[in-house]
């Protein structure tokens, strides 16, 4: 009489397979995972260039006057300004718009480097060609949000355009 064996339980092998292939498996995940994370703290730090880029322009729409005239004008080769030398906060401040620009530009330049370090900033205020036109604002802030600049030429920046009524 033929007897049938029964097989019980997996085999030294397979076990093997399955644990290769369960650890070719999660290696994939741990990737997905640094990916995900690495891409999140970019659009942190993309949403932070927008936050300051809004900000300095919410100081300009402030103060108008100076940034009609270029006080706020900002070039990128140019130092950033982290401190003004003087005092434009508060109600009692007696400051004219040219000192309460550089006032501006100083608490946000200082916030930029703080938020993004390294970071540069290029502000262009265009004036129109009759006063009764808004003026074009152009902010861009270069950093390099995953910090693996590829080009030092040419590092990773953003550009906001804003239009300010006059």
């Amino acid at each position: 009489m033929n007897s049938v064996r029964r097989q019980a339980g997996m085999s030294l092998l397979e076990t093997l397979i399955a644990i290769v292939v369960f650890s070719v498996g999660m290696v994939g995940v741990a990737g997905m995972m640094l990916t995900g994370m690495r891409n999140n703290d970019a659009t942190l730090l993309r949403t932070q260039s927008t936050i300051l880029a809004n900000e300095i322009y919410e100081k300009m729409l402030a103060n108008v006057p100076a940034a009609a005239v270029g006080n706020y004008n900002l070039s990128k080769s140019a130092v950033l300004p982290v401190s003004s030398g003087f005092n434009c906060e508060g109600p009692t401040a007696n400051c004219t718009p040219a000192e309460m620009a550089t006032w501006d530009l100083g608490r946000w330049g200082a916030r930029l480097e703080r938020v993004l370090r390294g970071a540069d900033a290029d502000i262009i205020v265009l004036a129109p060609a009759t006063a009764q036109e808004p003026l074009n604002i152009r902010v861009q802030i270069w950093f390099d949000p995953l910090l693996e600049i590829s080009d030092p030429n040419n590092p990773p920046h953003e550009t906001f355009n804003f239009r300010a009524p006059r």
